[in-house]
């Protein structure tokens, strides 16, 4: 990136900064720092909640699905907005929770079943939480160095130090240092602040997208040019999709409704002034966050457009090559290995699909295709052949959109996207640690203790619990290995709770 884009990514993330440290002076007691005194309004509610779901994770994991599966299941997806909107409107849950005047979860287990059923069950929200967002930080940190084209290995006096475990160490202590002085304070002002400075950027990454590619002429023939049962537009023809279908959307629909309100207690749900507010904030949260998908869509239209057009063709063929290189350099450690593999992968000719000339592209013959099989063949077929290339296969679909954005975008524009993820990584990682530590101290450790704290004990457990929280995060990226599409994993992991929280 240019210097333009460093000063573009820079100064908003100290300006940020100096806001969570400044919103210390405003908590003066343990409800400030958990649930902000429960005095927000409903448009800082709406902000902050935006900006907190939208992150790195899903954003890579729309575009993920979307490349697989395109865009005709959005269709059905819509179906979502109503019953969201009328829930939201009804104050389902939202009324009567706050109604028991709970600070948390499990206070109305307690109320509600008994003081063992809330350790129990918050124990279980805690793992299941911490294992899911634990994996925003590994992929957050695998895009920017894709993005920014950084090596997997520094040198450092000598030293071969690895990239990726010093930038999740660097974007964790960025976030304990935003939610350390205020808590719920600094995250809700914080993450208001971050979503106001991302929405001007998701606009004119719309207008740039918009402007960029011919909707007949090259998005929607590339879209339709698709085997029978997998197109990419027509709602209506996609019996044979695989992963991502029409069950799977269903299955959603209906968690949507029976597990309402089984995160309540996380990111602003409770900050409110009142009920109303917190429902408005709600139905107003629907309305916005359906923008920022909307941006998400047109990212994910951008990269299945300029990969799989013929008019992009050598491009798009460059970025194969350099994407495969990157990912063999963290999947197959062995550099003998890796170099016959690259050899093997640098012969293969530039891809070109003709519409209406050539085969239809399908889920198992595509311009990706002969990467894959060549990679494969070229591994063998040992298990821990097989292990590096699962690894490989899914590394290549998540971080091909950091490489390609990389080598489309102008400058200036790369600093507006390098900076929208920035915001988007610190508002989800520091919201997503303090959920989980705030459940574990409030639910599990606090019901244990004989004697009650005083409110200085309690705010320092607090921030304690989440430097705990965020040094499990650390070590659990270093540790995780995908091997499956994110939007897999983060249904196993969430269902420990759902499965029997509603």
């Amino acid at each position: 990136m240019s210097w333009i884009d460093w000063i573009i990514v820079v100064v908003p993330l100290a300006f940020i900064l100096s806001v969570a440290i400044y919103s210390k002076r405003y908590v003066r007691g343990v409800v400030d720092f958990l649930a902000a005194g429960r005095v927000a309004g409903r448009y800082v509610m709406t902000v902050g909640e935006v900006a907190a779901g939208m992150s790195v994770l899903t954003l890579v994991a729309l575009v993920e699905e979307k490349y697989q599966v395109g865009f005709a299941l959005t269709f059905w997806e819509y179906l979502l907005i109503p019953v969201v909107t009328i829930m939201g409107l009804t104050g389902f849950c939202i009324y009567r929770f706050r109604e028991t005047k709970s600070l948390s979860i499990g206070q109305f287990f307690e109320m509600r079943y008994s003081h063992r059923f809330r350790i129990i069950a918050a124990s279980l929200r805690s793992i299941s939480e911490m294992l899911t967002n634990a994996i925003g930080p590994a992929i957050a940190v695998n895009f920017f160095i894709y993005f920014l084209g950084l090596p997997h290995k520094l040198n450092f006096l000598g030293l071969e130090l690895p990239t990726y475990a010093l930038l999740v160490a660097s974007t964790l202590i960025l976030a304990i240092i935003i939610m350390w002085p205020g808590g719920r304070v600094a995250l809700l002002v914080t993450d208001a602040f971050q979503g106001l400075i991302s929405f001007p950027v998701f606009v004119v990454i719309a207008i740039y997208v918009l402007m960029s590619f011919s909707w007949h002429g090259e998005v929607a023939p590339i879209m339709l040019d698709r085997a029978p049962g997998e197109n990419f537009l027509n709602p209506y023809d996609v019996e044979n999709l695989r992963d991502f279908n029409l069950f799977a959307l269903f299955v959603i629909i209906f968690g949507r409704v029976l597990n309402r309100a089984s995160w309540i207690g996380n990111d602003a749900s409770q900050c409110g002034r009142t009920p109303h507010e917190q429902k408005m904030g709600a139905v107003l949260g629907t309305w916005r966050e359906s923008f920022a998908i909307f941006m998400g869509l047109l990212v994910a239209i951008l990269i299945i457009t300029f990969m799989n057009h013929q008019n992009f063709a050598e491009e798009a063929h460059e970025i194969r090559q350099e994407l495969s290189a990157k990912v063999l350099e963290e999947t197959v450690p062995d550099a003998q290995m890796r170099m016959s593999v690259n050899e093997k992968v640098a012969a293969l000719p530039v891809q070109r699909h003709e519409v209406g000339v050539d085969k239809p592209l399908s889920r198992k013959e595509n311009l990706d295709t002969p990467y894959m099989t060549t990679v494969h063949t070229a591994l063998g077929d040992s298990g821990e052949a097989n292990y590096a290339f699962q690894q490989y296969k899914s590394l290549y679909n998540q971080m091909m959109m950091p490489i390609a954005l990389r080598n489309m975008l102008p400058p200036g524009m790369l600093g507006l996207v390098c900076l929208l993820m920035v915001m988007l990584m610190l508002s989800t990682d520091d919201s997503r640690i303090f959920n989980s530590s705030s459940t574990i101290c409030q639910d599990v450790i606090m019901p244990l203790m004989k004697k009650p704290l005083t409110p200085k004990q309690h705010l320092l457990m607090l921030r304690i619990g989440s430097v705990c929280v965020a040094i499990f995060f650390f070590f659990c990226s270093l540790l995780f290995q995908q091997i499956d599409f994110i939007k897999m994993f983060i249904t196993i992991m969430t269902a420990i709770w759902l499965g029997g929280a509603g």
